[in-house]
């Protein structure tokens, strides 16, 4: 065996046992060290001292980067876990928030709660009455919330937000005089009320039971269909659910007429 192919073997090796792991690659870049001292002289000695020198940084400076790429992709994975693991997801479209609602009222186990600056019998239509009898029938309590302000503090009115009003009064009768288990808890602002130094309603907010809420632009009880940009962010961190349950439920119930 020739001189290069001798240190290109030395080089290899080397290499190799960094690759394994350091503890290996600095085994074998000692061995070397003493080989050479004990085996060769002159010139030559000092080549494979070199050699030996260049193929140990070369194999540590491949190991730190390997090492490094490889902690990357961890970060990279957990935080992905960490997003599925809570589930938040964006939901995109008036389709897509309709779909949404009419799911949540299906599945509801304990209670649902909305809270949307608009109403109108355009959403709160036949399909949401009855939608939501049957879940109050199985025992979901309904909290709802609505009541905007124009910039006059002048109450937004129209036919269809008269008529979605006496839809929702309709439920909260069915609740008291058709159903023993579930209920339901209106809260409207109008020109009078005072809560916080607020004057209407302007969160949309829609939560399931502890299990998921949505926070983002769309009207859920005025809002059905149409092409108007939507976009909402479900949460299911318990805690965060918990906390604004509360807080919403606590306003409905003070501004329930």
């Amino acid at each position: 065996m020739g001189f290069i192919e001798w240190q290109l073997l030395v080089f290899v090796t080397i290499v190799i046992g960094w690759l394994i792991n350091i503890k290996f690659g600095i085994g074998i870049s000692i061995f070397w060290v003493l080989w050479t001292l004990g085996q060769l002289y002159g010139d030559v000695r000092n080549l494979q001292l070199v050699n030996i020198m260049v193929s140990s940084l070369i194999g540590y400076y491949l190991v730190s980067n390997l090492k490094s790429i490889g902690s990357t992709k961890s970060i990279i994975t957990s935080n992905d876990k960490n997003k599925s693991s809570k589930n938040n997801t964006i939901i995109s479209s008036t389709a897509e928030h309709r779909n949404y609602l009419i799911k949540t009222i299906k599945i509801a186990k304990e209670e649902i709660i909305i809270s949307s600056g608009f109403i109108s019998s355009f959403a709160v239509d036949g399909e949401f009455l009855i939608l939501m009898k049957d879940a109050i029938d199985r025992g979901v309590n309904v909290y709802l919330l609505y009541g905007y302000s124009n910039s006059n503090s002048q109450i937004m009115n129209s036919k269809l937000q008269t008529e979605g009003a006496k839809n929702l009064q309709q439920l909260r009768d069915f609740s008291k005089t058709h159903s023993k288990r579930g209920s339901v808890a209106i809260g409207y602002f109008n020109n009078e009320d005072k809560y916080d130094n607020e004057n209407g309603i302007h969160e949309k907010i829609l939560i399931r039971d502890d299990k998921a809420m949505v926070i983002g632009s769309f009207n859920w009880l005025s809002n059905k269909e149409g092409k108007k940009s939507e976009v909402g962010n479900e949460i299911s961190e318990k805690e965060i659910i918990d906390k604004q349950s509360k807080r919403l439920k606590n306003k409905i119930i003070k501004l329930s007429k």
